[in-house]
């Protein structure tokens, strides 16, 4: 009979623990990237004139986590090598093999952290990104500044950061053996988050 109030008090924890645990879990919200309205752009200096492509195809997954207007997102992203694209089709293929692109189909971004405050709605504010891109099985850490506009069922991301070649071990891609790409090159990205 004695065991009676310390089983009840057993209970009330365990029923208590078990809500905060759903609360939380309630709390996070899943965004995934919409591809029509998000843009992935790099730009590089070569030996004869400058180089622009994009990719045409990436997806991504985040969590956002928000507690006193502070958020948090966290996610990866996914980019399929051979949607790269500079307009010279020489180019590419010397991209692609440079990315070993048949055995490594996928550049992937771990994106540690994304943090801002929570402004108005659809008021852009500063944030910062941590994140880590690996390409090959080669990885390289990188942070930038950003700016969020979040709205009620969307968040758009915009920012800017360069990637050096060298850092991920990887050759810079050349035309004709005369025409070749200069490190580092810049990635200049748009990207439209959806609430799923």
């Amino acid at each position: 009979m004695k065991l009676q109030p310390v089983m009840r008090c057993l209970m009330f924890i365990l029923v208590m623990t078990s809500c905060n645990f759903v609360s939380t879990a309630a709390g996070a919200q899943i965004y995934k990237i919409d591809l029509p309205s998000s843009s992935i752009i790099f730009d590089a200096n070569s030996t004869l004139h400058p180089i622009k492509g994009k990719a045409g195809d990436f997806t991504g997954e985040f969590t956002l986590q928000t507690e006193n207007q502070q958020s948090v997102m966290q996610g990866d992203v996914s980019v399929r090598i051979e949607s790269l694209a500079s307009g010279n089709k020489g180019m590419d293929r010397n991209m692609y093999a440079m990315f070993q692109s048949k055995e490594y189909p996928q550049a992937q971004c771990r994106v540690e952290s994304m943090m801002f405050t929570v402004g108005g709605v659809n008021a852009p504010v500063s944030g910062h990104l941590k994140a880590v891109l690996t390409i090959r099985e080669v990885s390289q850490p990188f942070e930038c500044g950003i700016t969020v506009q979040p709205s009620e069922n969307t968040v758009i991301v915009t920012g800017k950061t360069t990637v050096s070649l060298k850092s991920l071990r990887l050759k810079p891609p050349t035309l004709l053996g005369i025409i070749k790409v200069k490190d580092p090159v810049t990635i200049n990205f748009i990207v439209l988050l959806k609430r799923a």
